[in-house]
């Protein structure tokens, strides 16, 4: 195995600790109290550098690989571990290491090793590579709401905002191949955004035909005035108009507006800004109440109290009927016999 310097600067340096601290003992106590012994190492001149990593590490097997987020004197110790296939005693690994590391080195990267579960302690300073671990048991998939309401406010949700969808409520999102949907849900769901879809293609559509017809409305409106308007916002709102012709014919509106915006009908009219103004809807039914609601009441008064004339009663045709004649009815001549 190659010699491998350690080159990581470190923003927070660890301060060399108690060569005590690494004997690593079944309990927290025993690791305080009992204090090893090492054969005498020549002191080494201090690093530049030393390694600092975190001490939680992702479970993994060190007879196939490494991680690389190790620093190197831990890797160098997993290396040295591997390599020998025995137990090795704190005074084998600092004399393996390159030059540059000292002891405090050696002892903090097998107490992180220890602690993150990669060596193992089986005597006074010597330790082995601890086993791999198993994997952790996957934990079973929580079984589907059975509240259908559940399902469909999720998928509508996620219809809006994908990112909405709680995977770990209801497993995988739509469209995934292991996903948890019913299928029953799925279709019938699917089946009411089609019709939702449908019903606002068809709402659009009518929108639209009253935008056109609303269109034609003012140009009808506008062409009554005969110039008479200032264009404008208030003119593209019909609606006012499109109140009035619940009652009143379209003639009718046309010729109030005529006489109330057209110059030529009268020069002191003013021109239409807006089908709100009051003049204007006042126009349109005292022309309806003058020319349509006025004489149909005055006719149907004018008619109250009057009988109405019935029409001449036909003669009913005769009804014949027919006649079943006795034997006993004929004449008397008829009923002689010869004898």
């Amino acid at each position: 195995m190659t010699d491998i310097v350690a080159t990581e600067a470190s923003a927070d340096p660890v301060a060399p600790i108690e060569a005590a601290s690494i004997e690593v003992a079944p309990d927290i106590a025993a690791l305080q109290t009992q204090a090893p012994t090492f054969p005498e190492v020549a002191p080494q001149a201090e690093p530049a550098t030393v390694e600092v990593e975190a001490d939680v590490v992702e479970a993994f097997d060190p007879h196939v690989s490494i991680p690389e987020s190790l620093g190197v004197v831990r890797r160098r110790i997993l290396e040295e571990l591997i390599d020998s296939e025995t137990r090795l005693s704190v005074a084998q690994f600092i004399a393996s290491m390159p030059p540059g590391v000292t002891r405090g080195n050696v002892e903090s990267a097998l107490l992180r090793n220890f602690r993150a579960g990669l060596v193992e302690r089986v005597g006074a300073g010597l330790y082995v590579l601890a086993k791999p671990k198993p994997p952790e048991p996957v934990k079973p998939a929580a079984p589907p709401p059975e509240d259908e309401a559940v399902w469909f406010d999720a998928l509508d949700r996620w219809a809006v905002d994908p990112s909405s969808w709680p995977v770990e409520e209801l497993g995988p999102p739509p469209g995934a191949p292991d996903r948890r949907i019913p299928w029953q849900i799925e279709a019938r769901w699917a089946d009411r955004q089609r019709k939702k879809q449908q019903r606002r293609k068809e709402a659009e559509a009518v929108a639209e035909k009253r935008a056109v017809a609303d269109r034609e409305l003012r140009d009808k409106l506008i062409a009554a005035t005969g110039g008479g308007f200032t264009d404008g916002s208030g003119l593209s709102d019909v609606s006012p108009i499109r109140a009035a012709m619940e009652l009143v014919p379209l003639d009718r509106i046309l010729m109030a507006i005529r006489h109330k915006t057209d110059k030529k009908v009268c020069p002191q009219n003013e021109p239409a800004t807006s089908w709100r103004e009051p003049r204007l809807l006042k126009a349109v039914a005292e022309n309806y109440c003058r020319f349509v609601l006025v004489p149909s009441m005055v006719d149907a008064w004018s008619k109250a109290g009057l009988a109405p004339q019935k029409p001449v009663d036909a003669p009913k045709p005769f009804a014949r009927r027919r006649i079943r004649k006795r034997a006993s009815d004929a004449p008397a001549a008829a009923q002689c016999t010869f004898r």
